[in-house]
């Protein structure tokens, strides 16, 4: 390790934080960012590079999981298996390939404690046990605090492969599912039960007049997304709350029989909610600098509220933040290089004994959306809406846009990952059996 090594810790390892990871060694260096379609969508102004740091930084990530999930799939991984084990990276897996030059350090815990002051956070692991983590530059890209289905429970993979298999036999014995909640993944996972498992019945009930409706879109797209969704075969009740769930014996064994508000009963196998966004993952944070649902309001260049201490040496990315716009993978990713672009800034500035830098700003996010629904899938971007299978493969592609995503923050998918290791198994024991005739 160098003398006065610059440590950068990073606080989540969704989006956010793994743009912020890549693009904070790639500039450190003196390379400019990537553009073009294995790059998040450039911001207005491209970053230009500039000379490397001479004491380049150590990096620690800190995250409950144990991996990268890639949440854009959640309503096709939570309920398909083989999607569930390529969705989630394993991040020591990913320190050992994608970062296996660089000095970066993966700890998995949850962060519990944060002193701005003294810049030491703490976190908890698994077992309760307390560590704590000293540096110098801090990114803050914990996401929101949501559950299943949005994301998963648990913080291991084996564990929720375990919960998938069981959620996927399930499914597969069920002949009628109540989904609840029509928001964006309401009426992906609705699309994606009826799809997946098309033995089922699948009614979508939401409490408003439209689906979407928590977000700042067009009436237009939200009555598009209304009828793709049904011509997926998807029965949709609007304007009904969930009163009453409860489990029933009928000639056909046990069910469950949802009350709604209107006085409608449904019989169903299977109750699934999809409405269960609790706020920012920031409960670590002091009370000051946050909105109502917990979101950082940082300043335009991503830096913590100024009467914060320290506040220039802490940053913050993705939905964590509070900002305008939908919260979608696209704006965590350029925020992650907006936050990487400053940070080296102002190590490069104390480097050459500048006290006044000029830092990037992240503009305004105008209101832009892709949802798949089904076979199709529609988009709003320019305030134009655009729909049908085209729109499907140039958005999301195979697997929710599994194989873009990565490519975009550099890992390596979970399949070549395990070829790799039976490749390398097959030529041990290979190399065993020739010594063992010597």
């Amino acid at each position: 390790m160098a003398q006065n090594q610059p440590h950068i810790l990073i606080v989540g390892g969704a989006y956010a934080g793994l743009s912020t990871l890549n693009s904070l060694i790639t500039l450190s260096s003196g390379a400019a960012l990537p553009t073009g379609p294995v790059s998040p969508p450039p911001p207005p102004e491209p970053f230009v590079s500039a000379r490397g740091l001479r004491n380049k930084p150590r990096y620690t990530l800190l995250d409950e999981r144990d991996g990268f999930y890639h949440t854009v799939g959640a309503p096709l991984g939570q309920i398909t298996p083989s999607y569930a084990k390529e969705f989630w990276l394993s991040y020591d897996d990913i320190v050992a390939d994608t970062y296996a030059n660089e000095d970066v350090k993966f700890v998995h815990g949850s962060a519990s404690s944060l002193d701005l002051e003294k810049k030491i956070i703490e976190y908890k692991t698994a077992d309760s046990t307390v560590g704590h983590i000293s540096y110098d530059y801090m990114v803050v890209a914990t996401g929101m605090r949501r559950g299943a289905p949005i994301v998963p429970l648990e913080f291991d993979k084996q564990s929720f492969l375990s919960t998938v298999d069981k959620m996927s036999a399930e499914l597969t014995r069920t002949r009628k599912v109540v989904i609840v909640g029509g928001g964006a993944v309401g009426i992906e996972l609705a699309a994606k039960v009826k799809m997946e498992y098309p033995n089922n019945e699948v009614i979508l009930v939401h409490s408003r007049e439209t689906l979407i409706n928590a977000e700042p879109l067009p009436q237009e797209y939200k009555a598009k997304a209304l009828e793709l969704l049904l011509i997926t075969g998807t029965h949709v009740k609007l304007s009904q709350r969930v009163l009453k769930e409860e489990q029933i014996q009928t000639v056909d064994g046990a069910r469950i029989q949802v009350t709604l508000s209107g006085g409608e009963t449904i019989i169903c196998d299977k109750v699934i909610y999809s409405a269960v966004q609790k706020g920012a993952n920031t409960e670590f944070l002091a009370q000051g600098g946050r909105d109502e649902i917990g979101c950082i309001q940082v300043r335009d260049t991503l830096q913590f509220p100024a009467l914060a201490p320290n506040a220039d040496f802490h940053f913050a990315a993705g939905d964590a933040v509070s900002w305008s716009g939908v919260k979608r993978s696209g704006g965590a990713q350029n925020m992650g290089r907006i936050c990487a672009a400053n940070i080296v800034t102002l190590l490069r500035a104390a480097e050459d004994g500048n006290s006044n830098p000029e830092l990037e700003i992240c503009p305004p996010f105008q209101p832009t959306m892709s949802l798949a629904i089904g076979e199709q899938a529609m988009g709003l971007r320019g305030g134009e809406i655009r729909f049908g299978k085209e729109v499907m493969e140039r958005a999301f592609g195979r697997g929710l846009g599994i194989e873009g995503t990565l490519k975009k923050l550099r890992l390596t998918p979970v399949a070549e990952l395990e070829s790799r290791r039976t490749q390398e198994k097959s030529k041990g024991a290979g190399a065993g059996v020739v010594a063992a005739h010597i």
